[in-house]
């Protein structure tokens, strides 16, 4: 199957339909739960979703001497962008040891390295 056959799929034109009303916004996405550490959300749209989009975290990215910090959105796609960089190149390169550091990062970007670091490195 080729892209133009994928994209002219029933189900697939069906999901695309629905997919694109709940990011123009003309479908309701409401979405609310309440966390224990930051209180109550409510999010009307996807787009409300993004803009109030919080993930506080730390995170020393390979081959940098300090930790980055932050919390939007922009700061986590920066973040991960970079990882992606270094996961992809140490891939290629066969370069286990900096494939692991990366992946070590991804964990701590996502506050479960004490949870998995061990279980990575062996």
């Amino acid at each position: 199957m080729n892209g133009n056959e994928y994209r002219s799929d029933l189900s697939v034109r069906s999901f695309l339909g629905w997919v694109e009303l709940l990011l123009s916004g003309d479908r309701p996405f409401a979405h609310a739960w309440i966390s224990p550490r930051h209180g109550a959300f409510r999010y009307e749209t996807l787009f409300n979703a993004y803009e109030r989009y919080r993930w506080s975290f730390r995170v020393r990215i390979p081959g940098d001497i300090v930790q980055t910090v932050g919390s939007a959105f922009a700061e986590s796609l920066v973040v991960l962008d970079g990882l992606r960089g270094i996961l992809r190149g140490a891939a290629q390169a066969l370069n286990t040891a900096g494939f692991v550091a990366g992946t070590l990062a991804v964990l701590e970007w996502g506050g479960v390295m004490s949870k998995n670091a061990e279980w990575l490195k062996s």
